[in-house]
């Protein structure tokens, strides 16, 4: 049979078939007693054969058909020389690719053929006694050989795919881990371990668990195995002498490559107080203690407030309806009970019950407050307003929406000490957001400035001038809500304030209320300032 030679013009006639077998090194004599059976063969096996005629075409031509997918089966004469035989057989074992070699050899030939054989050949022909059987099942077995090393192939590039992703993640993770086998060996760890452990590569590699310096209970085997998910704390000492507080959890699963084998993933977690802790636990002690003296001071407030009301009750029955003291007068017994609600609003808190979230007419709850709003910022200050959203409702807790206006109404009339203007407005956003804008024309807020004003324990104002709660309380309202503030201000030309919250249904029968601030002064339009 003779073997068609290699066209590299048709690649789909090569990735339709099962196997592709390169011939090389096959004598004339040999080809004749092929021929016999060429269609046979090929039918039985699903190949196609094709000739090259030195073992360095072979091996290119393997390389293009391994390339595009496809088994390959060489086919190698013992007529080459031992040489030859040994270099193509090892070329292809030693690239660790999806094809096998069969020699075809003499009985002349044993010696090659052995060493072909050990040189990882899958089998041998004797050309003097071939036939159809002893043909297709040698093809078989090389194109089965070649598929599994195939296969093997494709296991490892995956198999070291995911173990570069395990390594990138194992050592990326800030706390420790150790992998302990079933005799209790570390196996593995990552470099947060070594860190914490203050121990090296000797130090781990392989070590005993309960070798470590454990100094409760993670110590020892027995220790280990009585660990589990739950995190348990422990205290290690280093090799410098110096001991570091750990919380140790332990993960125990199967290893279906080794019957009855278990590894157990140890997870080592730094709990020892840092500068960075005990700051935050002195912040959360010092606002622990405002908190009680806010709590007694608005229960002491609350019992002044209390004659106040009766005293305005007592003043608006003797004064003539419709006078200006009688204004006068309401607006005092106004505040003052807004005052009641808020002092009761913390006393609440202080209790651990806050208010339930509802929805409430955002627009109506600010045109609520506009007589006291005016007598917060004073009459140098110019007071307009402009509400756009009567219809929406955002989800607070009873009174935020005007903590939010008079606080940013505050920090406002502090930056404009010789007067200015303030606009307040309203607008509705895609539907979906109400927005409130209040706009000064105060001093602005410094650059420097800008990174820190969220941040309780900052102020830029005298001392006994402001506390520097204001803008932090502002921002925990909002965010509770789902919302967020944005500031904008230019040194010397004010600041805008934006506060943009979620809008949510009314509740079922309240009707959406609108209504404007009394205006004093002049008001001029007010361009929104750029962000700074």
């Amino acid at each position: 049979m003779e073997l068609e030679r290699f066209d590299a013009k048709r690649p789909e006639a090569a990735a339709e078939l099962e196997a592709v077998v390169i011939g090389v090194g096959i004598q004339a004599v040999e080809w004749r007693a092929l021929r016999a059976f060429q269609a046979e063969v090929e039918r039985a096996t699903s190949t196609h054969w094709i000739e090259a005629g030195t073992v360095d075409n072979a091996l290119g031509y393997l390389r293009l058909l391994q390339e595009r997918g496809s088994l390959c089966v060489g086919l190698i004469g013992a007529g080459l020389g031992e040489r030859e035989v040994l270099r193509f057989v090892r070329s292809l074992a030693g690239r660790g690719r999806s094809a096998a070699v069969v020699v075809l050899a003499g009985r002349q030939d044993e010696e090659l053929v052995t060493a072909a054989l050990a040189a990882s050949a899958c089998d041998f022909l004797n050309i003097h006694e071939l036939d159809v059987d002893c043909l297709v099942r040698s093809i078989r077995l090389a194109a089965e050989v070649a598929r599994g090393a195939r296969e093997a192939e494709a296991r490892t590039v995956v198999e070291r795919d995911l173990e570069e992703r395990f390594s990138a993640v194992w050592d990326l993770v800030d706390d420790g881990l150790l992998l302990v086998d079933e005799q209790r060996f570390i196996r593995r760890y990552n470099r947060a371990a070594k860190r914490l452990l203050g121990l090296s590569d000797a130090d781990l590699d392989g070590a005993p668990f309960g070798s470590l310096r454990w100094e409760s209970s993670a110590d020892g085997a027995g220790g280990l195995a009585g660990l589990s998910a739950r995190e348990i704390p422990a205290m290690f000492e280093r090799p410098d002498g110096s001991r570091i507080r750990l919380g140790v959890r332990v993960r125990v699963f199967h290893r279906r490559v080794v019957p009855g084998g278990r590894l157990r993933a140890v997870v080592l977690r730094d709990r020892s107080e840092t500068p960075a802790h005990q700051e935050l636990l002195a912040d959360a002690q010092q606002f622990a203690g405002i908190g009680r003296h806010l709590a007694g001071a608005a229960h002491d407030a609350n019992n002044l407030l209390t004659p106040l009301l009766g005293y305005c009750d007592l003043l608006l029955a003797g004064l003539p309806p419709g006078s200006h003291l009688e204004r006068y007068a309401t607006e005092v017994e106004r505040s003052a009970r807004r005052a009641a609600d808020l002092l009761r609003r913390l006393l609440e808190q202080s209790r651990a019950r806050p208010l339930e979230m509802r929805p409430v007419l955002a627009d109506h709850a600010v045109t609520e407050i506009a007589g006291l709003l005016r007598s917060l910022v004073g009459s140098p200050v110019e007071i307009s307003s402009s509400l756009g959203a009567p219809e929406l409702a955002v989800a607070l807790r009873e009174g935020q929406i005007e903590q939010v206006v008079l606080n940013l109404a505050a920090n406002s009339r502090d930056a404009m000490p010789r007067g200015g203007r303030l606009e307040i407005r309203t607008f509705a956003e895609n539907g979906s957001l109400w927005v409130l804008e209040v706009v000064d024309t105060g001093s602005g807020i410094p650059p420097e400035n800008m990174d820190r004003l969220f941040d309780p324990s900052f102020t830029s104002k005298a001392s006994g001038k402001g506390t520097g709660l204001g803008l932090w309380i502002v921002r925990s309202i909002v965010q509770e809500a789902g919302g967020r503030v944005r500031i904008s201000s230019l040194p010397g030309r004010g600041t805008t304030v934006r506060i943009e919250l979620p809008a949510t249904p009314a509740s079922p029968g309240t009707a959406p209320i609108q209504g404007t601030f009394e205006e004093t002064g002049k008001t001029l339009p007010i361009e929104p300032l750029p962000a700074g």
